[in-house]
This record gives C-alpha cells, sequence and structure tokens, in this order.
C-alpha cells in the first residue's frame, strides 16, 4: 500500500527536513528579538503553499496528492531561502569568524533534539488524517479536516502573546529575572484568548460550519465538541515547552513529543476502525492531553504559577457569559444577522474582561498604549 505513494513520501521528508532547519531559523529570530520575521517566515512556510495550490487550481483545474505536496515542498524551499536571505549577514559574519568548533558542536547538541520535536508535531498534526484516509472516505477526511483546522486556527490565535513573550521569558530565565512574571503573563492571556474561544466553538458549531462551508459538512459538529479541548492542552504544552528549552531539557522534550506522536498514531489505529472520526478526534486529544502534562510537570520546578494572577475563575464566568449570549441569540440565522452577532460577540468579551478586572490597572495602562485613541475612553472608564 505504502509503496504506491512512495514519491509523496520523499516530497514529505523534503518537507519535514526544511521544516527542521525553519524552527532552528525561528528559534533564533525571536532570540534576537525579530519576531515580526519569525511571524513572516512561519505564515509563509504554513499558509504560503496554500496560495500556490489555488493559484495552481485557477490555472489548471485540477491537482492530485502528488501535485499537493510538490507545491508545498516549493512553498517550503520560498520559506527557507526567505530565511537564508534574512540571515545573509549573519552568516558571512559566521564564515569570516571561522566559529570554533565547539561552539557549533555545543549547539548540535541543544538543537538536535528538537529534531524530533519538528517531526512529531508533523505526525500530531497530520497522522489522523492519514490515517482516517486509509480507513474511510475522502469525504469523511474532509469533514474531519475542517473541525481540525478550525481548532488549529484557535490553537495558533490563543499562542500569539507567548509567542511574543518567548524570547523575552528565555532571557529573563537566564538572568533569574522576573521570569515567573512572564511566564504567568504568557499563561493567563493564552487563558483569555482561547476559552472563550473553546466555548463559541461549541455554542455556535454549526453557525461557524455553515458559515465557511456547506451542509455536507454539518457531520463536523460532535467533533467541535470533542476537540474543543484540544487548544487548550496545545496552549498548555506550548506555554511550558518555552520553559523546559530555557531550561536546556531539549532531550526530555524530544522524547516526550516523540512518545505523543507515537501515542496518537497507535491510538487512531486502534479507534478510527471503530468510531471513525470520531476515534480520530479522541487520539487528538488524549496525545495533546499528555504532552500538555508532560510538559507541565517538570516545567513547574522551574517556574512559580500565581494562581491569583491568572484568575481562572473569572476567565470561566466571562465565558460562559459570552456562551449564554451567544445560546440565546443561537436562532438567528441570516448572514447579516450572523456577522452582527460575531461582532458584538467581539466587542462583549473584552468589555467583560475589563468589567471583571481579569486585567489589573497597569495592565490596562499597557494595552492602552498600543491600541488606537478610539478605545482609550473605554479602558478610562475601567481604570477609575
Amino acid at each position: 500500500m505504502l509503496s504506491a505513494y512512495a514519491a509523496e513520501l520523499k516530497i514529505c521528508a523534503g518537507i519535514i527536513f526544511i521544516a527542521t532547519l525553519l524552527r532552528l531559523f525561528n528559534s533564533f529570530f525571536k532570540a534576537i528579538k525579530r519576531i515580526n520575521t519569525a511571524n513572516f517566515l512561519d505564515m509563509l512556510f504554513n499558509k504560503g503553499w496554500v496560495l500556490l495550490l489555488l493559484a495552481s487550481f485557477l490555472l489548471i483545474g485540477k491537482f492530485t496528492v502528488k501535485n499537493v505536496f510538490q507545491l508545498w515542498l516549493l512553498g517550503a524551499a520560498i520559506a527557507f531561502a526567505a530565511a537564508v536571505y534574512s540571515l545573509r549577514k549573519e552568516i558571512v559574519q559566521y564564515l569570516r569568524l571561522n566559529a570554533r568548533f565547539y561552539a557549533v558542536k555545543k549547539s548540535l547538541y541543544f538543537s538536535i533534539p528538537l529534531i524530533l520535536v519538528i517531526v512529531s508535531n508533523w505526525f500530531l498534526s497530520m497522522s489522523n488524517r492519514y490515517i482516517l484516509n486509509f480507513y474511510t472516505t475522502t469525504a469523511i477526511v474532509g469533514v474531519f479536516a475542517l473541525a481540525f483546522s478550525l481548532m488549529g486556527v484557535i490553537t495558533t490565535f490563543s499562542t500569539t502573546v507567548s509567542q511574543v513573550i518567548q524570547p523575552y521569558f528565555t532571557e529573563a530565565f537566564m538572568k533569574k529575572e522576573k521570569q515567573d512574571v512572564l511566564i504567568n503573563t504568557s499563561l493567563k492571556y493564552g487563558l483569555i484568548l482561547v476559552v472563550p474561544a473553546m466555548v463559541a466553538s461549541i455554542v455556535w458549531r454549526k453557525k461557524i460550519i455553515l458559515l465557511i462551508a456547506t451542509g455536507e459538512y454539518l457531520g463536523a459538529k460532535p467533533l467541535f465538541v470533542l476537540l474543543s479541548h484540544y487548544p487548550l492542552y496545545a496552549l498548555i504544552a506550548f506555554v511550558f515547552y518555552q520553559v523546559l528549552i530555557a531550561a536546556d531539557r531539549t532531550k526530555y522534550v524530544g522524547a516526550m513529543h516523540l512518545i505523543a506522536a507515537l501515542l496518537s498514531v497507535g491510538i487512531n489505529f486502534a479507534l478510527i476502525p471503530l468510531y471513525g472520526m470520531k476515534g480520530a478526534a479522541i487520539a487528538t486529544l488524549v496525545s495533546y492531553g499528555f504532552l500538555a502534562a508532560a510538559m507541565a510537570v517538570p516545567a513547574l520546578k522551574h517556574v512559580k504559577i500565581y494562581r491569583n494572577y491568572l484568575k481562572v475563575e473569572k476567565i470561566l464566568l466571562a465565558s460562559a457569559i459570552l456562551g449564554a449570549f451567544m445560546f440565546a441569540f443561537d436562532f438567528v440565522w441570516s448572514l447579516a444577522g450572523e456577522i452582527a452577532l460575531f461582532a458584538a460577540a467581539a466587542v462583549i468579551y473584552p468589555l467583560l474582561v475589563l468589567a471583571l478586572k481579569i486585567i489589573d490597572k497597569k495592565e490596562v495602562l499597557i494595552i492602552k498604549k498600543i491600541t488606537p485613541r478610539f478605545f482609550h475612553p473605554v479602558f478610562d472608564y475601567f481604570v477609575k
């Protein structure tokens, strides 16, 4: 069976290799606080190939699985070229200095285990669909992919603050200055973003599906409920992953990601023949739940979590109120009405965050500095 996809597997190996190098480049850019460059390369690698695929479809009108992987590899190569170009000065400087082998050797010992993270993350995010395709149909894979991809969007959205804080946390951790404050901030704002998104994905799952797809994808409704905790687990794993990397626990991190990937593949093979898409969703939850615990438990030996600062109960209350609003207006189905509801929800939740004092006065003033003046009267009202 696999021999029929030999070419595709070779292309996948190339994609994984480039993804590994890009992950290392991104870590370097974050370490030197070039966050915009790191985010651009991440977007170019993850989304750029989709534009190539769309352009190919518009020109040719069809494509095969092999074509998809070829365009993905091309997109990855473009992202890699952009990364090398962005590092051109550093590369030239490195070659001129004839960097000592000891430094290179030390860097390799640190970074090689992270290759397991790259490969394992690929298996965690992709193996469910391949195994699902092996046992079911492409239509079922499409339905599952819709739910999984939307949860992936929530995950990316919720880890945005953590990615910005990461280089500053690493620097603080090395200096032993304010590392606890930064990791708590990373976790708190991740929760502020991920919890209401989880609630929305459950309460308005039908609206979301019909807004971006057709009725053929309504079979994804149960998956939204099952997968709703996946972004939370992914957030926890990512936040505490930063701690372990700063603590030089790369071997442990690589090993745990590998175990999570093997766990995902094993559960997928065990449950998909019995439960189909739901089996794939359960495998995702279990593997990411394991990864979250595996990252958090040892990381808590290096940082202290301030429960009073996180204000988890208030975040849950604000999200519950938002959920009640969404449920109350679930009967609205016109396009204009739905857009108005989404806009209202986007206004209500931040107001709840301010009203319940989930963020304190100092945090409000910091946020005020980076927002347009149009919103300043709102912030001024809540910091009186």
